[in-house]
């Protein structure tokens, strides 16, 4: 047995990804490259009970909506059982920001036990984000959008709600790293920062 642990924004789930994106093949784009560099590399080891497999797998892309093409270990992957965590956030394009949903009880209720949808989180931010300098948002919601932004850095002073971008609505977050989209964060960085907003 194997255990990875460390801090938020590590990599756990990043290696575990890479793990299950070896034995596959076809379109993702749940992997992306490092924001550092041009093109990232996954480099594995695999033995077949037969022989040691070298599998590698190279990622180009860094737009949320844009895909890599994988070529991996296909005839292996019936070795690989892969168990997903419920938390993981897929990337959703919000091609409009709307105003704040009206929430009947019940469904208040719902999302307490399940959690605040990715695209409600960043409709809610990005309304905000567009509203803000023009004075009128209510001074409750000025207070809110000024502790949403600040609690990108809360949870790791590394970590800063940089812009969003204008022409695609997506959220901008400086890091380590260089200057990534809101969903290259962590899957534990989304779900406490999700929990936050919510």
């Amino acid at each position: 047995m194997n255990i990875i642990c460390g801090p938020n924004g590590i990599g756990k789930t990043t290696i575990l990804e890479c793990v299950a994106h070896i034995f596959s093949a076809g379109q993702t784009n749940i992997l992306k490259r490092n924001a550092r560099t041009d093109i990232s590399t996954i480099e594995a080891t695999v033995n077949t009970g037969i022989q040691d497999v070298i599998a590698k797998l190279s990622l180009k892309e860094f737009l949320p909506n844009r895909e890599d093409h994988l070529n991996g270990l296909l005839g292996d992957s019936n070795k690989l059982i892969s168990l997903k965590i419920n938390r993981t956030f897929d990337y959703k394009a919000l091609d409009s920001v709307g105003r704040d949903p009206g929430r009947e009880p019940h469904i208040i209720y719902s999302e307490a036990r399940s959690g605040i949808k990715l695209t409600d989180v960043k409709s809610w931010f990005v309304n905000r984000y567009l509203y803000s300098p023009h004075g009128t948002l209510s001074n409750a919601q000025q207070v809110n959008f000024n502790l949403a932004k600040s609690s990108f850095s809360a949870l790791d002073g590394a970590f800063a709600f940089s812009r969003v971008d204008p022409s695609t609505n997506e959220i901008l977050v400086t890091s380590p790293t260089g200057e990534i989209y809101y969903e290259y964060l962590s899957s534990g960085f989304k779900s406490c920062l999700s929990i936050i907003f919510g």
